[in-house]
């Protein structure tokens, strides 16, 4: 029994080192300007993976990959500012406008989802026909949210915001 617990410890002690250790070189990696190390270690912030957990770290990291043209990295950032977060990050419509028609621009479907959302939530005609037709691209790359969205629009002729975080 004490060998199996020895062994049992040996490898959780080579598994928990190994972990440190990816954090340790994705940081690194992210730190030279890498965009997708940059985006995970982003996602590690985000959910307190190897890391303590901090979504202003993590927008941080997001913003760097965004920067580069990452594509989830923007839609993150959009979503950050759509909803803005209880810990530092505030609630900002033309921001998330921003990075959603750069992710939305790249065939992003959630961010063409909420894309079309920011536009319907503006006042006027062209603004709903502008957010039609991003819920319209969003539906056709496979967004189910969307689809249901312009359904219920067809059928109502209103438009129901699902506002839904983990969207």
């Amino acid at each position: 029994m004490k060998k199996i617990w020895l062994l049992w410890s040996l490898f959780l002690g080579i598994v928990g080192y190994g972990q440190v250790w990816t954090v340790k070189s994705l940081k690194e990696r992210a730190e030279k300007g890498y965009a997708k190390e940059q985006y995970q270690l982003g996602i590690n912030y985000e959910r307190g993976d190897g890391v303590a957990k901090s979504l202003p770290q993590a927008a941080y990291w997001f913003e760097k990959a965004a920067l580069q043209g990452h594509v989830d990295a923007q839609y993150k950032l959009g979503h950050y500012y759509f909803y803005g977060r209880k810990d530092g990050i505030t609630r900002s419509f033309p921001k998330s406008r921003k990075w959603m028609e750069k992710a939305s621009a790249q065939g992003h479907s959630k961010a063409q989802y909420f894309l079309g959302i920011l536009c319907i939530m503006q006042s006027g005609k062209e603004h709903l026909d502008e957010g039609l037709d991003w819920l319209e691209k969003s539906c056709e790359n496979g967004c189910e949210t969307a689809c249901k969205t312009i359904e219920r629009y067809k059928e109502t002729g209103r438009i129901f915001v699902t506002m839904n975080m983990n969207l």
